[in-house]
């Protein structure tokens, strides 16, 4: 595993452990929101070394823009 890797796998742990402890969601939950977690830090920061000094509100509004028709429910 490569250091960048391994810097993201621990900042999301970190968040799963945060998100555990202070809202008490459960595994499933908490796996979902990794995973959206490693989306928007990809998407943002690339492959690089991470460097969460580098991410702002307008990376965040930028992910969940491009997320939205994703995510968005299907008109019937």
């Amino acid at each position: 595993m490569s250091v960048e890797s391994w810097a993201l796998e621990g900042l999301l742990e970190e968040y799963k452990q945060h998100q555990r402890r202070t809202r008490g969601l459960r595994e499933r939950t908490l796996d979902g929101y990794a995973r959206l977690v490693w989306m928007f830090v990809r998407a943002t920061l690339g492959e690089a070394p991470i460097d969460l000094s580098r991410l702002g509100p307008r990376d965040v509004i930028g992910f969940v823009a491009a997320m939205q028709e994703r995510f968005s429910l299907r008109a019937r």
